[in-house]
């Protein structure tokens, strides 16, 4: 099972993927073999490009006095070494990857402007798909949204720490996920909406979603914990 998971901040990415791993964790023993801290990787948001713990406050400081052609290296690298990779074996939920670098970088850290597409570095950029492609074709994206209301609601009622956007940039942002999204060679595409949803519910959904997507062998695990 290859999940990534895709949306602005405060959609509820993070969210459904914890809890769709207890899910799956429960009802067709996924994840089994899979340490703790790497079933979800969600460490595409700059100052965040680690594994927990998270870095301290000297370390973040350090992090964003990086120019932004160091923060784009960074990033660029991070991604490269989490592609899946044909073998690699095992269950994985990933959360942004390079996606939400493509709209965070230019918005808030001040690269990927302005680069034509035959730049180096976009030409690194643009294979990322097709290196998901020839890995791993059964990965799904999924697109997590909500609405701008919500969003903004869920900014003020529970505030992340290190937060990344702006409340002003809620739509713009929604739009281009909404266009990489679209515009994803990736055929596997999934929507979950979770603007009136609980948690549970957008599990739920994103099972019942997931369905035409599951590998043969997911089925055969979920049939063999049904019968236990």
């Amino acid at each position: 099972m290859r999940l990534i998971l895709i949306g602005c901040e405060y959609a509820g990415t993070t969210t459904l993927a914890e809890n769709f791993v207890a899910w799956a964790e429960k009802t067709m023993g996924a994840f089994v073999n899979v340490p703790a801290p790497y079933k979800i990787h969600d460490h595409f948001k700059l100052p965040d490009f680690s594994h927990p713990p998270e870095f301290s406050e000297t370390e973040y400081r350090q992090i964003m006095d990086l120019s932004p052609r160091l923060k784009e290296v960074i990033q660029r690298h991070n991604v490269f070494y989490h592609i899946p990779r044909a073998g690699s074996g095992g269950d994985s939920v990933m959360i942004g990857l390079h996606y939400e670098d493509k709209i965070y970088g230019p918005l808030y850290f001040d690269y990927l402007q302005n680069l034509a597409p035959d730049d180096p570095i976009m030409q690194t950029r643009n294979a990322f798909e097709d290196m998901i492609l020839d890995g791993t074709p059964e990965s799904v994206l999924i697109l997590v949204k909500a609405s701008p209301d919500t969003i903004a609601n869920r900014m003020r009622d529970c505030p992340h720490h290190r937060q990344v956007i702006q409340e002003h940039d809620i739509a713009h942002i929604l739009s281009r996920f909404e266009d990489e999204f679209v515009r994803s060679k990736l055929p596997n595409k999934l929507v979950i909406d979770t603007t009136h949803h609980t948690v549970e519910k957008s599990v739920e959904e994103l099972v019942k979603g997931l369905g035409p997507f599951f590998t043969e062998e997911d089925k055969q695990r979920l049939d063999s914990h049904k019968q236990a």
